[in-house]
């Protein structure tokens, strides 16, 4: 199929442009993965009085230091259209917020949903309602919606990989209800 589902993000910052030409100057240098140096952005204020922050893998540890503390704050729902999921320690958040009564939704790509090391059947046995998307195409979003206010996006997949080895780029976005709805 020739369609695929994305998200698109448009954030008017010269603070965060400049933070974005500093990874591509790396890459466009040759210097991927481990090669590049680290890049620190700080949290931003919005002009709707939310915040901002960008995260760049593998250098920033990412689900660590921002997906994993934000998805333990979720205190109503949890909501992820997503490629891939196999990080055992997004795994692990997400089976304990669904005990302590998060409500928690996936969606997958049925290409991904074939791939071994994705965890919807432990998902689906912690009691985590999976949608797989069969719609032609990809889906291919990575998206986090957490109590319909804050929000995790950008090209990571909730992986090892996306975490660890490849270069990705992670926005969180917090206190944005206008942009935060499922």
């Amino acid at each position: 199929g020739g369609y695929n589902a994305n998200i698109v993000a448009l954030i008017d910052s010269c603070y965060l442009g400049t933070i974005y030409e500093k990874e591509f100057s790396q890459l466009y240098a040759g210097q991927f993965n481990i090669r590049k140096k680290k890049i620190e952005s700080r949290k931003i204020e919005l002009e709707s009085g939310g915040y901002i922050q960008v995260f760049f893998s593998p250098q920033s540890n990412t689900v660590e230091r921002a997906v994993i503390p934000l998805l333990k704050k979720a205190q109503e729902t949890i909501n992820i259209p997503i490629f891939y999921l196999t990080h055992d320690q997004i795994f692990e958040a997400l089976k304990q917020a669904q005990s302590e009564g998060v409500k928690i939704k996936v969606i997958l790509d049925a290409t991904a949903a074939e791939n071994e090391y994705v965890l919807d059947e432990q998902l689906r046995e912690a009691g985590i309602p999976i949608k797989v998307e069969t719609w032609p195409g990809k889906m291919h979003m990575k998206v986090a919606i957490i109590d319909n206010k804050h929000l995790i996006t950008g090209s990571m997949n909730f992986t090892k990989a996306g975490n660890s080895k490849n270069d990705e780029n992670t926005v969180i976005l917090w206190n944005v209800p206008e942009l935060a709805k499922p």
